[in-house]
């Protein structure tokens, strides 16, 4: 049995500071880098447990950045996705190239490492400002 405390919204935990950051539905953590968006979870629920411990279960986007290059395909293809990988050749030389980010979507399930949390909900975002600088 477990209680729901959120529910349809996104989740960014940091797990080295004990804290949980809930966002509005549909409202990006526009401030986490890339290799770091393994920690935010989409259309997410945050479970308290009965034995104490948080849970929360959505989608998460993961990217994976792949830079190779080799002789053979069939070595790149064991390590980066077929779609990234690319023909080069040179005077008649012939190489291959593996390069770009491949972006998996993936429905989670996550069990926090702390009993306790600091939370801190958004409840609706007022306003938004554009500064561009040139």
């Amino acid at each position: 049995m477990s209680k729901v405390m959120y529910s349809d919204c996104a989740i960014s935990i940091e797990e080295q500071n004990a804290s949980i950051l809930i966002n509005p539905k549909g409202e990006r953590f526009y401030f986490i880098p890339c290799d770091a968006q393994e920690g935010v979870f989409t259309d997410a629920t945050l479970r308290l447990m009965d034995d104490g411990t948080y849970e929360i279960e959505g989608i998460q986007l993961l990217y994976t950045e792949h830079k190779d290059m080799a002789l053979s395909y069939e070595k790149l293809l064991c390590e980066h996705p077929a779609e990234l990988i690319r023909k080069q050749s040179f005077l008649g030389f012939t190489w291959y190239k593996a390069i770009g980010v491949m972006k998996r979507e993936v429905r989670t399930r996550y069990i926090c490492k702390h009993k306790t949390y600091r939370i801190h909900e958004r409840l609706e975002f007022l306003s938004h400002t554009f500064i561009q600088e040139i």
